[in-house]
C-alpha cells in the first residue's frame, strides 16, 4: 500500500527512536555531538540514522493509545518495528511476520490483516483536518 508509506517511515522513525531512548534515555542520543559528527568504521550502532524526535513522540502517543482500545494494532507495531515487549529490552528485535504470529499465537494471515489496520489507524491519528501532517524532514 503506497498509500501509507509516510506511516511506515515514522514507525520506523519511532522505532528508532524508543530503542534509543531505552538505551540511553528519553530518546537522546548515547554518544556526544562530537563523537558523532566524527564517526567512526568500527561503529558498533550502524551507520547514523538520523531522528526526528518530535515526529517521533507523536507517533508514540498514536501508538501507546492503541494500547487499551486496540491492543492487537499495540502488539503487531511493537513486534513488528520494536520488539516483543516481554522480552527484556537489551535483547529485544524487530521480528519477521512469522515470529510475530507466532508471539501472538495467530496466523500469518491475521498479522498482514492487523498490519493494515494498524496503518489506518495510525493514518487517521496521525493527521491532520483528514490530511497527511507534513513531515519536518520534507
Amino acid at each position: 500500500m503506497a498509500r501509507h508509506d509516510w506511516v511506515r517511515a515514522r514507525l520506523d522513525n519511532w522505532a528508532r527512536w524508543l530503542t534509543r531512548r531505552e538505551a540511553g534515555g528519553l530518546g537522546f542520543y548515547t554518544r556526544s555531538v562530537f563523537a558523532r559528527e566524527i564517526g567512526s568504521t568500527a561503529d558498533a550502532d550502524g551507520p547514523l540514522i538520523p531522528v526526528n524526535d518530535i515526529e517521533a513522540g507523536r507517533t508514540h502517543e498514536a501508538v501507546e493509545a492503541l494500547r487499551l482500545t486496540h491492543s492487537h494494532l499495540y502488539l503487531v507495531a511493537y513486534c513488528r518495528h520494536v520488539g516483543d515487549p516481554r522480552v527484556p529490552s537489551r535483547r529485544r528485535r524487530a521480528l519477521s511476520v512469522a515470529e510475530t504470529a507466532q508471539a501472538m499465537h495467530c496466523a500469518q494471515s491475521t498479522v498482514y490483516a492487523h498490519m493494515n489496520q494498524l496503518l489506518e489507524q495510525l493514518a487517521q491519528a496521525l493527521s491532520v483536518d483528514g490530511r497527511r501532517e507534513r513531515s519536518f524532514t520534507e
